[in-house]
C-alpha cells in the first residue's frame, strides 16, 4: 500500500520532543492558524498528503519519498546517539544533522509558497511588458502563432481585451509540484554548504532548566544585528545572521559565522529566551513534550498553556490564518 501521507518533519526527529510509548509518541501542539491546542501522535503533524509526490515519465511517483526514506534511517540513529550522550560522538552524526536542518530549510509548505509567489510576480510582470503596447503585443502574437504555440483563429482576441485581463489580473500563475520540487533539491546544497561553514555551540539544557520545543519550522535563521532585525530578508550565507536549531527536548545547536564552537550548559533564562525565538519562527504549529513550556516574550515568562492567548503571538500568524480560512 502507498503511504500518501509525507512528513516535512521527520517523525524520527520529532519523537525528540514527544511523550509515551514507543511507536505512539505524542507532542502537546499549539497550533496558532487554527487557535487550538491538542495532544496529537507525531504522525499527525508536519505532514502533507502527497507532498513529495513526482508527476515525471518512467519515474516511480513516489521515489523522492522513498529516497528520503532512506536517508531518515540513518539519521533516526544518529540522533538517537546523540539524544543519548548529550554530544556529538562522530562527525558522520554531525553531518547527519547538517543534512536534516538543510533539508528542513529547504523542502518545506513555505518554501514552495514563496516559489508560488515568484513565479507568479515574474510572469505577471512578463504579462505587463509584453501587452506595454499594441506594437509588442502583435509582434509577441505573431511569433507564438509562427512557432505553434497559439492556433490563429478567424476572430482573434483583441490587443484591448488582452490588456485589460492583463491589467485587472483575472489570472494566476499556477507553478507544477514539480518544479518547485527541483528548486527545493537545488537549492538544498548551497544551504547546506553555509551550514558547514558556520562555528556550532551545542547548547544542553540540564533538567532543571526545562524544555526545549520545536515546530514545524524548525531551522531558525535570525539576525544577531538588532539594526537589521526584521528590516531586510534574511538568507543563510548573509553575515550576522545565526541558525537557531533545537535537537531534542534538552538539547539544541546554534550556529554563526564569527562565533564559537564546542558545547556548554544554559539556564531555564535562556532555555526559555531560545524558545521565544522558536515559537516566533514556526510556520504554524508548535510541539513540546508537554503544556507546561516556558518561553520569554517582551521580558515576560510565559508558559505554553497560555500561548494561545498571548496577543503578539495572534498578531504574528493572524495573515497565515486568514490564508488558511479563505
Amino acid at each position: 500500500m502507498t503511504q500518501r501521507t509525507h512528513h516535512f518533519v521527520p517523525k524520527c526527529y520529532l519523537k525528540h520532543f514527544a511523550f509515551g510509548a514507543k511507536d505512539r509518541e505524542q507532542v502537546f501542539t499549539v497550533d496558532f492558524v487554527r487557535g487550538r491546542a491538542f495532544r496529537p501522535w507525531i504522525g499527525n503533524v508536519a505532514a502533507k498528503r502527497d507532498f513529495n509526490r513526482v508527476d515525471l515519465p518512467g519515474v516511480d511517483p513516489n521515489a523522492l519519498e522513498k529516497a528520503y526514506g532512506k536517508f531518515e534511517t540513518p539519521l533516526a540513529e544518529a540522533l538517537e546517539r546523540i539524544s543519548a550522550s548529550r554530544s556529538f560522538k562522530t562527525e558522520d552524526d554531525f553531518i547527519y544533522v547538517l543534512n536534516l536542518m538543510a533539508l528542513l530549510a529547504t523542502r518545506h509548505p513555505d518554501f514552495r509558497a514563496k516559489m508560488q509567489d515568484y513565479y507568479d510576480a515574474l510572469y505577471t510582470l512578463k504579462a505587463e511588458v509584453l501587452t506595454a503596447t499594441r506594437a509588442r503585443f502583435e509582434q509577441t502574437l505573431s511569433r507564438a502563432v509562427e512557432n505553434g504555440f497559439v492556433k490563429q483563429k478567424s476572430a482573434p482576441i483583441t490587443y484591448e481585451q488582452v490588456r485589460d485581463f492583463v491589467r485587472e489580473r483575472k489570472f494566476r500563475v499556477s507553478v507544477d509540484q514539480d518544479t518547485l520540487i527541483r528548486h527545493e533539491v537545488d537549492v538544498m546544497d548551497p544551504v547546506l554548504r553555509t551550514m558547514a561553514q558556520r562555528s556550532w555551540m551545542l547548547l544542553i539544557a540540564p533538567e532543571e532548566a526545562g524544555s526545549f520545543i520545536t515546530s514545524d519550522n524548525p531551522v531558525c535563521l535570525i539576525s544577531t544585528n538588532s539594526r537589521q532585525e526584521g528590516a531586510v530578508l534574511l538568507g543563510h550565507a548573509m553575515a550576522q545572521t545565526a541558525v537557531l536549531f533545537p535537537l531534542s527536548r534538552s538539547l539544541a545547536l546554534y550556529g554563526t559565522y564569527d562565533g564559537d564552537s564546542g558545547s556548554t550548559l544554559i539556564d531555564r533564562n535562556s532555555v526559555r529566551r531560545l524558545n521565544g525565538i522558536i515559537m516566533t519562527e514556526a510556520y504554524s504549529q508548535v510541539y513540546a513534550p508537554d503544556s507546561n513550556f516556558e518561553y520569554l516574550r517582551d521580558g515576560d515568562i510565559r508558559q505554553g498553556a497560555y500561548s494561545l492567548i498571548d496577543l503578539k503571538m495572534r498578531e504574528r500568524f493572524n495573515e497565515r490564518r486568514k490564508e488558511d480560512v479563505g
